[in-house]
């Protein structure tokens, strides 16, 4: 007699189950809190920087610097947002000292080769013919570029352009030498192995070509990779291993992702981030468990296209639903101050209707702009509170509101601290122009939204 075998039916764990489970890890281990394999050079006079994003030590503290040319005299020691000189080059604080993870960590063998040529012993990964199945792809999708190689592109932020930048490209590797070619013009990238940054500086910076660099292990196990790129361009020009070796995606929690949407908060400013996957769309995804996919334009709102013009946050939409996000985010947005509140209402209330309108019927969260010292037609406080009807009429349970500018402002100054006389926090968030975060204000702002998140969104979640 044959029997049926009829295994019972195993649940599915719900977004906000798996979401709960992703933020527990994160809060455990973060790779932007750890050390890196290769400790950043200490800051020196007369050393000349050729590019921007460097990171340099000086009585255990991390900055970046924000120009070129040759360091000057004066160490840099402060712990403000605001940069300072050194008497020639501009240094913003970046974090204090990183704690590395007990036990002895395994550092490789770097070597800039200096050579567009594959290193020898190494063969081409045929990254195009195989992308699915050899890289997964965070915050980006791919288009070929060159030989072997892959272009990252995020989005499109008008109908003539497309943004690139802030990608993330994540793999599984065997490899005792791997060896990874980066593009000419680029700023360069950064490379994270089993959850630690392999350098705070960048890999491949103001190269004459799209030369290799090649790390070599001790020995051979497998071993997790990231790139990351900075939010200004990202192309992977070639991967490179010895031909025996094995090489698959890493797809752990590859469907945990979202779309950010906003403005230049998100999208960098020339205050912040200096540094590869440092966005504030990527540190705070980092801090919940998720990949956030950066849709922000500088410049933009929920009605204010720009100087592009650019396409609208709700106009984002569109190709937003085509990347089937788990959860949206919405920052701000102060671009929009001098429209009317009944007008930034309708516009977020539509976006919102378009998303479900799209079959999309994932979680929404929209943030509140940061109470910075500007006004308009409006105050920063009224966009907030236009915003927040907006959420109020859409009626949607799994439609969530996060404010900046309620009992605890995100940031507080001498315009806005009438219930904390006496405190203000700006000028350890805020870089020099008085509006976008400095790179510790990144950290501050993707910490603040995490607490938030946990507050106010994550209990809720079905």
């Amino acid at each position: 007699m044959a029997f049926a075998l009829n295994p019972p039916a195993v649940p599915k764990v719900s977004f906000g189950g798996r979401a709960y489970m992703a933020r527990k890890r994160a809060r455990i281990y973060n790779v932007h809190d750890a050390a890196p394999l290769i400790a950043p050079a200490a800051w020196t006079s007369g050393e000349t920087l050729g590019s921007t994003g460097n990171i340099r030590t000086n009585g255990g503290l991390y900055y970046a610097n924000v120009n070129t040319g040759a360091c000057g005299a004066t160490a840099p020691t402060h712990m403000s947002s605001a940069a300072v000189s050194d008497g020639a080059v501009l240094w913003e604080f970046a974090w204090g000292p990183l704690a590395a993870p007990s036990g002895a960590a395994e550092i490789p063998a770097v070597t800039a080769t200096g050579s567009a040529s594959l290193p020898s012993g190494t063969t081409a990964i045929p990254l195009q013919a195989h992308t699915q199945a050899l890289v997964s792809l965070r915050g980006c999708y791919a288009s070929a570029y060159a030989t072997s190689g892959l272009w990252l592109k995020r989005f499109n932020s008008n109908s003539a352009t497309t943004v690139e930048g802030a990608a993330t490209l994540r793999f599984i590797s065997d490899a005792q030498t791997i060896a990874f070619a980066g593009h000419a013009l680029a700023t360069g990238y950064c490379v994270y192995v089993d959850g630690r940054p392999l350098q705070l500086d960048y890999i491949g910076s103001n190269m004459a070509g799209n030369y290799f660099h090649k790390l070599n292990w001790a020995y051979r196990k497998f071993r997790r990779y990231e790139i990351v790129w900075s939010i200004g361009e990202s192309h992977i020009v070639g991967i490179a291993t010895a031909a025996g070796d094995t090489t698959i995606a890493d797809n752990e929690d590859a469907d945990l992702s979202g779309v950010f949407i906003g403005d230049s908060y998100l999208a960098g400013s020339g205050y912040s981030p200096f540094l590869p996957g440092r966005s504030l769309p990527e540190v705070f995804g980092r801090k919940i468990g998720v990949d956030l996919w950066n849709m922000a334009v500088g410049g933009t709102g929920w009605i204010n296209p720009g100087t592009g013009p650019y396409y609208s946050f709700g106009q984002r939409i569109a190709e937003a639903l085509t990347r089937n996000p788990k959860i949206w985010f919405f920052y701000g947005s102060t671009n929009d101050i001098n429209y009317s509140a009944a007008a930034i209402t309708a516009a977020a209330l539509s976006a919102l209707q378009s998303i479900r309108a799209g079959g999309n019927m994932a979680p929404i969260v929209l943030i509140g702009p940061n109470p910075i010292n500007t006004a308009g037609t409006l105050t920063i406080p009224q966009v907030e509170s236009a915003l927040q009807a907006a959420v109020t009429a859409f009626g949607d349970p799994q439609t969530f509101f996060m404010p900046s500018n309620g009992e605890l402002p995100l940031t507080l100054g001498a315009w806005n601290n009438s219930a904390w006389t006496g405190f203000t926090n700006s000028a350890n968030i805020i870089g020099g122009d008085n509006t976008h975060p400095a790179e510790i204000g990144v950290r501050n702002f993707a910490e603040r939204w995490a607490a938030q998140y946990d507050a106010l969104v994550l209990p809720n979640l079905w």
